[in-house]
């Protein structure tokens, strides 16, 4: 019996009277069955573009036997969620904690009653279900939240942007000396926020296809340290003085060398810092500290702003947070301390937060020093 209403299900077995049998007690229930004699007879069924529902396997077989096969199935993006069920004919603790350690769903224990194989494979595909919908909902809520973003962060610059351009291109407006080069800072401040919003998202793509981890392992070295920090502070010099900003620095003359990506590092402060900038209050102060360790270095950033709620903490490094956008506005992309922690993960760098709302954010980033 088919029913393409029904789940699908794989099942993979050397022994015909196995494959036979199981089919029948799927069928009866409705189940689309799809049969395979062997680990590399499904295998070719799956990468011929065959998306069963769930996997039931034997775990010995010739050849491919079934663990083998199951990692096999793990290594295809498109197949890795599938939950995956063994057959075995013998109850051996070791082999039983070898599959649960691979991550499979569940055993079922030669010989199985129709009862226990139904019973086991429906526990199976309504896990997979509230876990699909978990994670469609997810992806829903993600894709909203970047499409506001977006939204807002292409808009405002490119809104500024063309307003002050279409006032520029019209022969009737006359403007001063004083006013022409107001406009013309108002759209380059635009442009740079697109190109700040453009290189988030490519690097942030590149961390993750594992091009800056090449980065840093072409590019890592001992280096000085005292300057990639003075120079991270004094790139926001611009920012700082808008805000009527107090930073307070506690750096050592002496520095010993760090080891890492300098590039990458400096990137890592800047975000840090910028966070600071961008979340203290007028008027406010920032403290930037450096303390010598015996094998690390920690630089410690801490401003007296809008603070982090203590239950938004653990999502700060998340992809795409910021903390209440729809209160606090120029959040950027939300993508800057994403970056800045893998790219402190990349270099071997440990970064931790603490804060308190309306109070301070406090960001340390702990260091390796160079080696000998």
């Amino acid at each position: 019996m088919s029913n393409d209403n029904r789940p699908s299900i794989l099942i993979v077995d050397d022994e015909p009277l196995i494959l036979d049998m199981v089919q029948e007690m799927l069928s009866i229930e409705g189940y689309n069955t799809i049969l395979a004699n062997s680990a590399e007879e499904a295998l070719d069924l799956l990468d011929g573009g065959t998306k069963p529902s769930l996997i039931v396997s034997d775990i010995n077989m010739p050849g491919m036997n079934g663990f083998d096969f199951y990692e096999e199935v793990q290594r295809r993006p498109s197949l890795n969620v599938l939950p995956f069920i063994f057959l075995s004919a013998l109850y051996d603790q070791p082999i039983v904690s070898h599959g649960k350690e691979l991550g499979v769903d569940d055993y079922l224990m030669k010989p199985f009653t129709r009862e226990e194989l139904l019973a086991t494979i429906k526990g199976k595909l309504k896990r997979a279900e509230k876990i699909s919908a978990s994670y469609d909902e997810q992806v829903s809520s993600m894709k909203g939240k970047i499409l506001q973003m977006l939204s807002h962060e292409f808009r405002t610059p490119l809104t500024t942007i063309i307003g002050f351009a279409s006032v520029l291109s019209d022969e009737s407006t006359h403007l001063s000396e004083e006013e022409l080069k107001k406009f013309m800072e108002l759209i380059k401040r635009g442009g740079d926020r697109l190109n700040n919003l453009v290189e988030d998202f490519l690097e942030s793509s590149s961390i993750e296809v594992g091009e800056m981890q090449k980065l840093y392992d072409s590019t890592k070295q001992n280096f000085e340290i005292k300057y990639p920090i003075r120079d991270s502070i004094k790139f926001f010099n611009v920012e700082i003085t808008q805000k009527n900003l107090q930073v307070a620095s506690e750096i050592p003359e002496e520095l010993p060398m760090v080891f890492g990506s300098s590039s990458q590092i400096m990137d890592v402060f800047k975000r840090i810092i910028s966070n600071a900038v961008k979340f203290s209050n007028d008027n406010g102060k920032i403290e930037v500290v450096v303390k010598i360790n015996p094998d690390t270095m920690e630089l410690s950033v801490k401003d007296y702003g809008i603070g982090i709620p203590p239950e938004e903490l653990p999502k700060i490094y998340d992809k795409f947070y910021q903390v209440k956008r729809e209160k606090y506005e120029q959040q950027g992309s939300g993508l800057g301390l994403f970056i800045a922690n893998k790219l402190a993960l990349i270099n071997k760098c440990v970064v931790e937060c603490e804060s308190s709302v309306n109070e301070y954010s406090l960001f340390k980033i702990t260091l390796p020093l160079a080696k000998s």
